[in-house]
């Protein structure tokens, strides 16, 4: 028997026990019970075949972004399935390859193709073969840094202008306290954060140099403060996931020490 159910509160334990068995697969699902109100900000599925869970789901409210893990690729149809059910919007579908592309092949079903899709590599670095190459300079923002981090995050993105008026959602989605920067002129000009977090691992994304302020090892910087950072707190291991195409990105990583892993992929609705 099939059966998708959803999790609350008292099956927290019984989500990480699920998701610790794939610990860098699950990540952005075990860092969200270190955020407030993990049951209030996502939705978490379970897929059952006989009686046995095979698969958990988390919807993640906030940014829209549904992250499928499983043992049985049947979980991935039952799993969209039920998000076209309860109508969840979806506006990104961030994970590794294998989960990816079984959540996109599902809701195209349904007629819900995205409209840009990046194909990327995990970039992975053990504590011990850290190459450290911050200056000191470096440091956590504030509360008061996070409409600067929104407008210098929005240059990742292709579909935000940088000087469009910011809105709450997306500095909902700053956690200021986990976002090492780098401020040069009284701004900030270079940024790196945390998307989610375990035990023996953290994944670090948000990546972001000014254009005016490239080419000068500030990437190297933030990234190697955030790192030095969450290593001496004790996790011993980093994931962070880059474009193929983003040749001065990986020579940053490779030069701090990532090594290539797996593939991920990235779609925007």
């Amino acid at each position: 028997m099939l059966m998708i159910t959803e999790f609350s509160i008292d099956d927290q334990k019984l989500i990480l026990d699920y998701t610790y068995k794939r610990e860098r697969e699950n990540l952005f699902t075990i860092g969200s019970f270190s955020r407030p109100d993990p049951f209030k900000n996502n939705i978490y599925l379970g897929y059952y075949e006989d009686d046995e869970l095979k698969g958990i789901a988390t919807y993640f409210c906030k940014y829209g972004n549904l992250v499928i893990n499983f043992d049985v690729p049947e979980a991935a149809e039952e799993f969209v399935k039920e998000a076209v059910r309860r109508s969840f919007k979806i506006e990104n579908i961030a994970n590794f390859e294998k989960y990816a592309s079984a959540t996109l092949r599902e809701l195209k079903k349904y007629g819900i193709e995205p409209k840009k899709v990046e194909e990327q590599m995990v970039y992975e670095l053990d504590k011990d073969s850290f190459t450290n190459f911050s200056k000191g300079n470096e440091c956590l923002a504030n509360k008061e840094d996070i409409d600067d981090l929104v407008r210098l995050s929005r240059i990742l993105s292709d579909r935000k202008n940088p000087d469009d008026p910011i809105t709450d959602r997306e500095r909902n989605q700053i956690a200021a306290g986990e976002t090492f920067i780098i401020r040069e002129d009284d701004k900030i000009v270079s940024m790196a954060d945390i998307h989610g977090i375990s035990e023996h691992c953290f994944q670090l994304g948000g990546v972001v140099t000014h254009p005016d302020y490239r080419n000068m090892g500030l990437a190297k910087q933030v990234v190697s403060a955030l790192c030095e950072y969450h290593f001496n707190k004790g996790p011993s291991t980093v994931l962070l996931f880059t474009e193929n195409s983003n040749l001065a990105a990986q020579k940053v990583y490779k030069d701090i020490g990532f090594e290539v892993r797996d593939g991920y992929c990235i779609a925007n609705f």
